[in-house]
């Protein structure tokens, strides 16, 4: 664990979480209990299954403002996160000189708390903020609602549809920034951070996506939530504010799995090529709470070999006062991950839920799946020669180019080819081969399978690779 300041973290201290909560309802920011934002619609939706994911339609401009010469709002209309926002808005701070030189720039995508908006590290001026009081890197900053959607596509209780804060954040803005302004469009240039949803949101997303974000950083967050919300649920007293996580990811009762997909603490794996940093304290009456969070958090980023930074402040509260003192003080940081030399993904390791992902190029998809269904499959030391799955029924894969075209490439499974098809594979032009492999009893159809139930029926395969 990193030591980049003197504060002690103790790992014996632990608060009473139903004591908590009559505490933490006045702190709507932390975003776990109490009144949702005024900002925030109804959660039901229409469908919209054919905006999921990389296919998702280009962003709507309705309105673009230069608020300064280094600060530009921008409102879209989207029909993705329409509700809860009729509109959604982004402000981008771009550097001193931005105007006037020819330079392209990294780019931190900055994520408000709970109950928030775009404009929040632009206007809320407690301790150095606003951001563009202190703020003199040269990076390009992206702030963009998130409303209190936990940045994930939501389940809607099965319903699916808006609003689909991943695919707006990942597959829309991303692009949307790297064609409107002069960016690197490559991961070692992209890194996020966050305030307390946010900071959940920039972990969760960045274990979903490591090939994306070169680094991650959790600003008293709340990255651990299943079980406190199913204490929070099973006792009753929660209102608003816990219904957009009962609309993003199901009741934790019964979606044990999606809410575990969609939580950093359990995909930290994913994260073993990128930069981690988590900041918290315990002063106030929320951030004992992140505090807590953060320690489960870095216990399980240590069980799985994942190299970050624990910053413990104990004065420290749950305010953007103590958030914009770590942005200010992390500029160096920020800049020190984009010097470094391009990664190497080679031997990674990656879970997930979804029945479909792409991930360091390969293409993944369980087709007896539906996004019904939430179910982990496991990947193990993923190379050219070979990987380890973990999961059941047919799964395809199609590798990156890394082959020669048209050569031909044979594929076993456990040293035989009676679990993969075909055994035999040619290179297409690009050097990618596709294959499926057969690894146990046929899938459920639809519902959550927690892991535990389904340790009799997911198959570990290993799958070599080998020139003809």
């Amino acid at each position: 664990m990193g030591e980049q300041n003197p504060h002690t973290v103790s790992r014996d201290y632990r608060i009473d979480r139903r004591r908590f909560m009559a505490t933490a309802s006045a702190v709507t920011g932390f975003g776990l209990v109490g009144s949702s934002s005024a900002r925030s619609g109804p959660t039901s939706a229409v469908t919209q299954d054919e905006n999921d994911g990389p296919e998702a339609p280009s962003l709507d401009v309705v309105d673009e403002e230069w608020l300064s010469d280094r600060l530009v709002e921008y409102t879209f209309d989207n029909p993705l996160v329409d509700p809860p926002l009729d509109q959604t808005n982004t402000r981008v701070f771009v550097p001193s000189g931005y105007h006037e030189s020819e330079e392209t720039y990294p780019t931190l995508y900055l994520f408000h708390g709970g109950n928030g908006s775009a404009a929040d590290w632009t206007t809320i001026d407690s301790g150095p903020g606003p951001l563009q009081s202190y703020f003199d890197a040269d990076i390009v900053v992206v702030m963009p609602d998130g409303n209190d959607g936990w940045h994930s596509d939501w389940y809607n209780d099965g319903a699916f549809g808006a609003p689909k804060w991943e695919t707006f954040h990942v597959h829309q803005l991303v692009p949307f920034i790297e064609d409107e302004f002069r960016v690197e469009s490559n991961r070692r240039s992209r890194i996020a951070a966050g305030f307390s949803m946010g900071a959940a949101g920039s972990l969760t997303l960045g274990a979903r996506r490591p090939d994306l974000y070169a680094g991650v950083y959790a600003l008293s967050g709340s990255p651990y939530l299943l079980e406190y919300a199913k204490e929070v649920v099973e006792s009753g007293d929660w209102g608003p504010a816990m219904e957009t996580r009962l609309g993003a990811w199901g009741d934790p009762r019964e979606q044990e799995t999606r809410w575990k997909g969609h939580n950093a603490q359990y995909i930290t794996e994913n994260l073993q090529h990128t930069r981690v940093h988590v900041a918290a304290g315990n002063s106030g009456p929320a951030e004992p709470l992140a505090y807590e969070f953060g320690i489960e958090l870095v216990e399980r980023l240590e069980a799985t070999n994942v190299e970050h930074d624990f910053y413990v402040n104990h004065d420290r509260g749950h305010s953007y006062e103590w958030a914009h003192q770590d942005i200010e003080r992390l500029q160096d940081d920020f800049l020190e991950v984009f010097q470094r030399d391009p990664i190497d993904p080679s031997g990674f390791n990656y879970r997930s839920i979804e029945p479909s992902f792409d991930v360091w190029d390969w293409q993944v998809n369980r087709p007896a799946l539906t996004r019904e269904t939430a179910e982990f499959l496991d990947l193990e030391n993923v190379t050219a020669d070979g990987f380890t799955v973990t999961g059941r029924d047919k799964i395809e894969f199609v590798t990156p180019g890394f082959y020669e075209p048209q050569g031909r490439f044979a594929i076993t499974a456990d040293g035989n080819v009676s679990s993969v098809s075909p055994g035999v594979v040619t290179a297409d032009d690009e050097g990618r081969l596709s294959f499926t492999v057969r690894a146990g009893p046929p899938a459920r159809p639809n519902g959550d399978v927690p892991e535990e139930s389904a340790v009799g029926d997911r198959k570990t395969v290993e799958i070599s690779i080998m020139r003809r």
